[in-house]
């Protein structure tokens, strides 16, 4: 991976925290207090002015205006690829692999893509796309590429298929660990949405919806559960309609005060909801 601090460093940023998650001054918008938080061992950044959010790869290469691989070639120069030392290290070498995958697609603007499946078929707007930074790879069997952010540090993808009628629908890049991860933007100032897929989580957040996670399955992990419970107790259960989604709000409510979002007959998640019947089950309408 690479020594992110060095490549701050180079670029004459300050460190306002001593550890692994710093703030800096964001560059891309005036201010005064630092906003921009930085994973230093993921390279994941995130402003909470501006909402600007990428790698450390993308930063420079918005910062240098120059496009990703030159970035890339720039940050291998400042500082390049450190050794393996031991387990943690290769996980973490792990997820910035994940990141060089990701990042050699071409970035979509899906104002373009009208007629795409998740537009056309699923309801996505463009806009929600283009904010979550979805990707896609038209000559591969899973052809939608989809980023798995965590309030803002990126920890993995997912690769999905259009037909997903045959074989397996989701396709993790190689390491990843479901258990480990909460996919969205999450923070105390409210109950915390609970779904199961990263594609209802984008859909809730469409809908307005700002504190909402997805669990990348439909049993909520323990490790999901301790990240969960250092900000909340309250969590609304927004599972799948079904029996395996029965089955994890049942392990919901034996770790949290469990709000069970109700869904309209005959919906089985919150992909297959309007708007209205979103807002109106979770409190938005008005």
């Amino acid at each position: 991976m690479y020594n992110v601090k060095e490549v701050l460093k180079h670029y004459n940023f300050i460190d306002y925290f001593n550890s692994d998650q710093i703030k800096i001054l964001c560059p891309f918008h005036n201010e005064a207090i630092p906003s921009l938080n930085v994973d230093c061992i993921t390279g994941a950044m995130y402003c909470f002015g501006c909402m600007w959010h990428g790698s450390i790869v993308q930063f420079v290469a918005k910062l240098e205006k120059i496009n990703e691989l030159q970035a890339l070639n720039k940050i291998m120069k400042i500082s390049p690829l450190l050794r393996t030392k031991n387990f943690k290290d290769s996980l973490e070498i792990g997820v910035s692999e994940a990141w060089l995958q990701f990042i050699t697609l071409p970035i979509i603007n899906w104002n373009k893509f009208t007629s795409h499946y998740l537009i056309a078929k699923r309801g996505f707007k463009a806009k929600t796309l283009n904010h979550f930074s979805v990707k896609k790879d038209c000559s591969a069997r899973y052809p939608i590429i989809i980023p798995i952010m965590e309030n803002g540090l990126f920890r993995g993808y997912i690769k999905r298929k259009i037909n997903s009628s045959i074989g397996q629908k989701y396709l993790y890049n190689e390491g990843f660990l479901r258990r480990d991860t909460l996919t969205g933007q999450y923070s105390n100032r409210s109950p915390i949405l609970i779904t199961e897929g990263i594609l209802d989580m984008m859909k809730a957040w469409q809908f307005g919806c700002r504190n909402v996670v997805g669990i990348l399955g439909w049993k909520i992990s323990i490790e999901q559960i301790n990240k969960l419970k250092q900000i909340t107790e309250v969590v609304i259960n927004g599972l799948d309609n079904d029996g395996r989604g029965k089955e994890g709000g049942e392990v919901l409510k034996k770790n949290f005060n469990v709000i069970n979002f109700r869904y309209p007959n005959g919906k089985k998640d919150i992909c297959e909801l309007n708007e209205f019947e979103f807002k109106e089950r979770i409190g938005l309408n008005g």
